[in-house]
């Protein structure tokens, strides 16, 4: 018998779902652990024995605290976007010559001092308005003498004498009485050496190898000078850069009251060598030099680091970015910008200078000036100059400034992405032999500093001339003049074409970190990619029951005068099935 379509949809929808053996989530869970591949669940529902069901619910409760907790410090590290480095050595690569940074530690020159006493030497061509150096040469140090018993000297940065000086007269006073470019370098005995093709040595003074010299003032050595290989060409297949210093040692014991000897108790030089158009870090990198000594600086390894990209190792990746400093020019006599590569020292170091002229209208003397504000140099004192009647307030203001916004100045400056390091070592020899000083001596004849203190050497010139050569040895034994104003620097280079490459990985990748908290799952819950299945089953069965249990109370009403069927298999005359009610 047919009923009709009301029966049917009444019908159909009691079989919609068929019922799953289990009626609980409970009864449910323990089925799944009759069956689940996990590690020892099985053994926790079939064991007969509560003791062994209990060790093993022990077992299955450690290894899945375990679990957890090395998934959790796994998460927790891959979030920390910690980095590796990988280390590549290339070679035939064109690496560019490093510049080089040479200062002289006693900042004053002697002669400068004598062409301020005498202004109308017509030698000198020293500008008169630079006169009233001399008196704040010793107004410095009465101030020195007065501040020692104020409270403003324990908050003062550096209180040297050097340091007061310098903030006293300026940063373009102190260009013009510190060592000028063609004092300090003898041009003459500055080669540079290349590595031509087919292994030759080619020597070329810097004026032919392109050398550039580039000045800039610091309030501890006055004018240093970084010298740069400009000729690209030339830059990648140099070897050696051989320059000779003269340090204009002090030998006049009536100098009073303008002595240069004390500004500081050290003789000798300063060098640094850092990337090219890049700002040399003096004080962090510097290296001294001997005098009297050929000071030998090997590069043994170039170095070029590569930092990732990623949200907590913020970096620069613009490797072209410069940042504009000031300067004097003294050719044409006057405040000019010049564009620096881009780091994040010296990006902090501006900001924070910006930000002492805004906000305290003085110059922070341990820093560069940002090129476009060169115009307030002249026009604003230095933070610390003690001449000034707002010292205490200027000095308040602008340690203020560095202590409060430092962090803000470092996350503004990030670091470069890419960057250029110098593993370097300094061996010295005892330069030059004696006989060779009259050598030297004879090229430097024309030179201002060949009068004077280098007169004794004229003698014993005289006395090889006359064929006296014992007794010119005997007196070139007894004087070390050459040797205390002269010294050599030799920056060699033989790797000319290799660089270590240095660059970061990430140290867990979303590949590695998937596949090792698959790993863990694997040691600790026996985790296979069948487990994952069988989960997603449990979910399902799990969703089933809830399911049901909410559509349980649903009754369907059928159509009135229709009560429910039963459906029987009986067997009629004609040998088939049929359902009756």
């Amino acid at each position: 018998m047919v009923g009709s379509r009301s029966e049917k949809s009444c019908d159909r929808s009691r079989m919609k779902w068929k019922p799953l053996t289990e009626t609980s989530l409970l009864a449910v869970f323990k089925s799944f652990c009759r069956w689940t591949s996990i590690r020892g669940l099985q053994h926790v529902v079939r064991a007969e024995n509560p003791v062994i069901r209990m060790l093993w619910a022990v077992f299955v409760v450690i290894m899945f605290s375990a679990n957890v907790a090395l998934v959790a410090l796994l998460l927790s590290r891959y979030y920390r976007f910690n980095t590796i480095e990988i280390i590549k050595t290339r070679r035939g690569v064109e690496v560019e010559f490093p510049s080089v940074t040479v200062c002289n530690v006693d900042p004053v020159n002697s002669d400068r001092i004598y062409c301020l006493k005498h202004a109308n030497n017509n030698s000198c061509g020293l500008d008169e308005k630079y006169a009233d150096i001399l008196e704040k040469y010793k107004e410095a140090d009465d101030f020195r003498r007065e501040m020692k018993n104020r409270s403003i000297w324990n908050r003062m940065e550096d209180n040297s004498l050097v340091a007061v000086f310098y903030q006293m007269i300026g940063m373009e006073a102190a260009n013009q009485i510190s060592h000028q470019q063609n004092d300090f370098i003898i041009r003459e005995f500055c080669e540079v050496t290349t590595l031509e093709r087919g292994g030759i040595l080619k020597r070329r003074n810097c004026d032919e190898a392109s050398v550039v010299v580039f000045n800039f003032v610091t309030y501890k050595y006055f004018n240093c000078y970084t010298l740069t290989i400009s000729n690209r060409s030339i830059s990648t297949q140099a070897i050696r850069l051989s320059i000779i210093l003269y340090l204009d040692e002090e030998e006049d014991l009536n100098c009073q009251p303008h002595c240069t000897h004390e500004f500081t108790e050290w003789a000798g030089g300063k060098v640094v060598i850092h990337p090219i158009y890049s700002y040399p870090m003096i004080e962090e990198t510097g290296m001294n030099l001997l005098p009297g000594a050929s000071n030998q600086i090997l590069i043994s390894e170039i170095r070029e680091v590569e930092k990732k990209l990623i949200s907590s190792n913020n970096c620069e990746p613009n490797i072209h970015k410069t940042l504009p400093i000031a300067f004097f020019n003294n050719s044409a006599k006057e405040f000019q910008a010049k564009d620096i590569m881009y780091t994040d020292t010296l990006c902090v170091s501006l900001l924070s200078q910006a930000e002492t002229i805004r906000e305290c209208r003085c110059i922070d003397f341990l820093l560069p000036v940002p090129g476009d504000l060169r115009d307030h140099i002249t026009r604003l004192p230095f933070c610390g100059n003690l001449s000034s009647p707002h010292i205490d307030e200027k000095l308040g203001c602008n340690q203020r400034v560095r202590q409060e916004q430092q962090e803000e100045f470092i996350k503004s400056c990030p670091t470069r992405c890419i960057k250029r390091e110098f593993n370097f070592e300094l061996t010295q020899l005892r330069w030059p032999q004696k006989p060779r000083v009259l050598k030297y001596l004879q090229r430097l004849d024309k030179r201002i500093f060949s009068q004077g203190k280098f007169k004794v050497y004229e003698q014993i010139m005289a006395l090889v001339r006359n064929n006296q050569t014992q007794e010119a040895m005997q007196h070139l034994q007894q004087t070390h003049i050459f040797e205390n104003n002269f010294l050599q620097v030799d920056i060699n280079r033989p790797s000319y074409d290799t660089l270590v490459a240095y660059s970061e990985n990430e140290e867990y990748t979303l590949t590695t970190f998937l596949s090792q908290i698959g790993g863990i799952c694997s040691i600790f819950l026996s985790f296979t990619c069948v487990t994952v299945l069988e989960l997603v089953e449990l979910v399902f069965r799990f969703f089933i029951v809830l399911w049901v249990g909410k559509t349980a109370g649903r009754v369907r009403i059928c159509p009135r005068g229709q009560p429910r069927l039963r459906r029987h298999s009986i067997v009629v005359k004609t040998g088939h099935p049929s359902s009756v009610a």
